[in-house]
């Protein structure tokens, strides 16, 4: 305890600098085309930079100064300067645009340069430099914002900020709320919350750390956090339960401690090495964001592994008299109702299994009309510069100006490229095309700055990004001769290509990983098996409720959901469901083992687990359905689906179609080829009631004792 309060304390220091070291992750994928390209602009084009940034000059109201006018051109000209001359902008050009739009509004573009963290570190001395030298030079008259992509992400972190702190606190409240309902007593109820609270600090801390040479995002810090508080909840709870029993049975505090450890800690253990093996396999995925989800969802379970396995025993074994509850009647009665309804549910098999697979498949039915892509989250940037730049932009009809393409073609000597007509004059004729310029520097490269007629995270501006690159580029340039292009639209494209081309390695590993711990962990052949194909069966049905409810978890009712959420959310929902599946399994193959019974096995392992299960499911819905209040789309979409998914898991997998499952497949439950020293029940009936129980010399043997909670908690010397 002494260690952990050391720990503890220097996560704590730790912590208030976390907000600040949000960043945005890179945004152009190493080897991917739109990379190239802004490599190869920087290089040639250098007052460009690595980022380029639109300048809005814009005015409101009866009296506002047209935008031909000497002030707008004073001003136009005051504030570039001043941009020109701060740290980490590279230089100020002309954006092209249409001419008959922007009546009241004066575009530019800035290139800015340097690492992602250097240009985070700049944006607000940027905006703040271009308010300023707006208002002064027309006198409060004319405003200018920067929209780009480091400015709108770091605006829309700020702005959602308060939301994700609220999040935080109502699953914190509905955590304790659902634990004290079942323990009944402040005390246990407030324990598995310091032990999921300190793995979660620890956690945030090391990812702060890692965030000094890395990059972290609201998406990761939120997920992290939830994660961390339903993990360490769903250790500490199991634990808990064990000790509980032990201390029933008349154990004194240390010993209910070892023995909840011996008997509940391999199977903590290894479903932390589930969630965390499944987690490793969104390494596969390129993208930045969804590295780091990764990475915080590996150290948060790994933290929440230590504190239930250390901090947790030293607690109960302190102060066991704070673990018991006060009636045992309650849990007697609850336990009992749960063998009862697995025994009930097991009288008919088929019929469970039938009405359940029946609700998933209608589930699931809805997963082919789920659309997925890049929502720009307007209403996250509401009253920030970047909403502001936005909404001038898309009022004057330049929907496309944050999505301008960069078309980079080098060619030889000071010449133009061959083939440049051809590609203008297609360009012109295209219907996606608002307006192009070319711009060459007279060192063998030139460049076409294409804007769209569409927004930014539109279906037709990827459309047209794609006719560029694989239909009109090929089609004008002479044989031999390559370009790039690249752009905002241009690395979405790349970033979604990653994605896709990941599913099949993310997946194998997901599949080929769980079906082998469960195997170790089991013992067993089919159940491993069956685990791995209702897994899928659900992550179907969520995706099916997912594009429902699609219209209301995006913004502004666009049914799109952003690519990466679903590989994030199977990952997530294969690691918590196996959880679960590890805590009641490896229970029921304790009774097996003890009872040679599959049908009491199975009953009493679901009598046993039911309510610590329920109750972390329960914690971890409300932990991850917090997340519905967020301003952020992309969190809201996540939270909702892995809701969605632990619910359907807790409730239609682990007290309907498992229990039926199992009471179907029988002894086969526990069969493994060439393990049979392990699978063999010291009793040796498999074929009795759920009553029966014989010892292994045959003789009747008395029942089990009554499940954990049924009898008062011991004493302690």
């Amino acid at each position: 305890m002494g260690a952990w309060a050391a720990v503890l304390l220097l996560s704590a220091l730790a912590l208030p600098g976390f907000s600040g070291t949000l960043s945005v992750p890179p945004f152009f994928l190493p080897g991917t085309e739109s990379a190239r390209a802004a490599r190869a602009l920087q290089r040639a084009f250098p007052e460009l930079g690595s980022e380029q940034t639109v300048l809005v000059f814009h005015s409101s109201g009866p009296a506002a100064p047209a935008v031909d006018g000497p002030l707008y051109r004073k001003t136009v000209d005051e504030v570039s300067a001043a941009l020109a001359a701060r740290p980490g902008v590279s230089g100020v050009v002309d954006l092209p645009v249409p001419g008959n739009t922007a009546v009241h509004s004066a575009y530019r573009l800035v290139g800015a340069t340097g690492t992602v963290q250097e240009r985070q570190s700049h944006v607000h001395d940027w905006q703040l430099t271009a308010e300023r030298a707006a208002g002064r030079a027309s006198g409060g008259r004319i405003r200018a914002d920067l929209l780009g992509t480091t400015s709108a992400v770091q605006d829309m972190q700020t702005a959602v900020m308060p939301t994700v702190r609220l999040a935080d606190a109502l699953a914190l409240l509905a955590a304790f709320l659902a634990l004290f309902a079942v323990l009944r007593r402040p005390l246990p109820a407030v324990l598995p919350l310091v032990v999921a609270g300190s793995a979660v600090a620890v956690a945030l801390a090391l990812v702060d750390g890692a965030a000094r040479g890395g990059h972290v995002d609201l998406l990761t810090m939120a997920t992290t956090s939830a994660l961390g508080l339903g993990a360490g909840l769903d250790y500490a709870l199991l634990l808990l339960m064990r000790c509980r029993e032990r201390l029933a049975a008349g154990a004194d505090g240390p010993g209910a401690a070892v023995a909840g450890v011996v008997t509940a800690g391999k199977t903590v253990g290894y479903s932390a090495l589930t969630l965390m093996t499944g987690a490793a396999s969104l390494l596969a995925v390129g993208m930045p964001i969804v590295r780091t989800c990764a990475l915080g969802a590996i150290t948060v379970t790994a933290t929440a592994l230590l504190a239930a396995v250390t901090l947790l025993p030293a607690c109960l074994a302190q102060w066991p008299q704070y673990v018991c509850a006060t009636a045992p009647a309650r849990p007697r009665s609850g336990q009992l109702s749960w063998q009862q309804w697995a025994l009930r549910l097991m009288r008919h098999p088929w019929r469970a299994i039938c009405a359940a697979v029946a609700l998933l498949a209608l589930a699931a039915l809805p997963a082919g009309g789920l659309h997925t892509g890049f929502d720009f989250d307007r209403a996250s940037l509401t009253g920030t510069p970047s909403g502001t730049a936005l909404h001038v932009l898309e009022r004057d009809g330049l929907d496309g100006a944050a999505a301008t393409l960069m078309v980079v073609l080098p060619h030889p000597g000071t010449e133009p490229p061959a083939g440049l007509g051809r590609l203008m004059a297609a360009l012109e004729t295209d219907p996606g095309v608002a307006a192009s310029a070319t711009v060459d520097n007279q060192r063998g490269t030139t460049l076409v700055m294409v804007l769209p007629r569409t927004p930014l995270d539109s279906a037709p501006t990827a459309e047209l990004l794609h006719r560029i690159r694989h239909r009109i580029l090929p089609a004008v340039l002479p044989p031999g001769r390559t370009a790039s292009v690249g752009g905002v639209p241009g690395a979405l494209a790349d970033q979604r290509a990653d994605v896709d081309g990941s599913v099949t390695t993310v997946a194998g590993c997901l599949l080929a990983g769980a079906f082998l711990f469960l195997l170790v962990a089991f013992r067993s052949l089919l159940l491993p098996l069956k685990a791995v194909v209702v897994n899928v069966a659900v992550a179907a049905a969520t995706f099916g409720i997912l594009a429902v409810c699609a219209p209301w978890l995006g913004t502004g009712g666009r049914p799109v959901i952003n690519h990466f959420v679903p590989l994030i959310t199977v990952v997530m929902l294969f690691g918590l469901s196996l959880d679960y599946e590890m805590f009641l399994v490896r229970r029921m193959r304790e009774q097996f083992l003890a009872t040679g019974d599959n049908t009491r096995a199975v009953a009493e392992g679901l009598a046993r687990t039911a309510v610590p299960i329920s109750l972390a499911a329960a914690i971890m819905v409300a932990a991850f359905a917090s997340f519905l209040v967020v301003g952020s789309a992309q969190v809201r979409q996540f939270g909702f689906a892995v809701a969605v998914a632990v619910a359907l898991d807790a409730t239609l997998v682990r007290l309907v179609l498992m229990p039926a499952l199992m009471q179907v497949l029988g002894r086969w439950n526990w069969w493994l080829p060439g393990w049979p020293s392990r699978s063999t029940p010291r009793g040796g009936s498999t074929a009795g009631s759920p009553g029966s129980h014989r010892s292994s010399d045959g003789r009747q043997a008395p029942p089990p004792r009554p499940a954990a909670g049924a009898e008062p908690c011991g004493r302690t010397p």
